[in-house]
């Protein structure tokens, strides 16, 4: 078993724990990935690169097989960032979503808080219309009150009366 130079063992960028260990016969071909240097994209080494046909010289192949390297490495460590950053959104929807939930509450509180205020309205204009009868129709009693008063001998209509020097008006 062997280890090879530049790909998380020994010389590499990676850690141990990502080495690869590879059963390396004479008459088997050793491929690795390997970081292209014209498009940058990761392909398997060989005579070209699989994704643009660029040729691999075999002399930058350790080179390149450390750019892969240190390329998994980048996305790997982005890979994290971005499920922290997706925790993080999907904490922040959950709050968005109870707010959201809050304000509807609210605004249902204040609907019926308004249907209730209209409610109250109405009674008091009732009431006041109930009042407003009881006073036209205790007025009319006193009328009535009076002009039976009238009938025994006393006015109908209050008239002044002179106290001292001024003129004041008397119930």
């Amino acid at each position: 078993m062997t280890t090879p130079r530049g790909i998380g063992g020994e010389g590499g960028t990676g850690s141990a724990d990502e080495s690869v260990v590879l059963d390396v016969r004479p008459d088997a071909e050793l491929r690795v990935t390997v970081a292209c240097d014209w498009c940058g994209m990761l392909s398997m080494s060989g005579a070209s690169c699989e994704w643009c046909g660029s040729p691999f010289r075999e002399e930058d192949l350790g080179r390149m097989a450390r750019n892969a390297t240190e390329v998994t490495t980048a996305l790997i460590a982005m890979e994290r960032r971005l499920e922290r950053e997706l925790r993080r959104a999907e904490r922040a929807r959950v709050a968005a979503l109870a707010d959201e939930a809050r304000r509807q509450e609210g605004e249902r509180q204040l609907r019926d808080l308004e249907a209730e205020d209209t409610r109250a309205a109405e009674v008091a204009d009732r009431l006041a219309v109930a009042a407003a009868r009881r006073g036209r129709a205790a007025r009319q009693a006193l009328l009535e009150l009076r002009g039976l008063a009238d009938s025994g001998g006393e006015t109908s209509s209050p008239t002044p009366t002179r106290l001292g020097r001024g003129t004041h008006s008397s119930p």
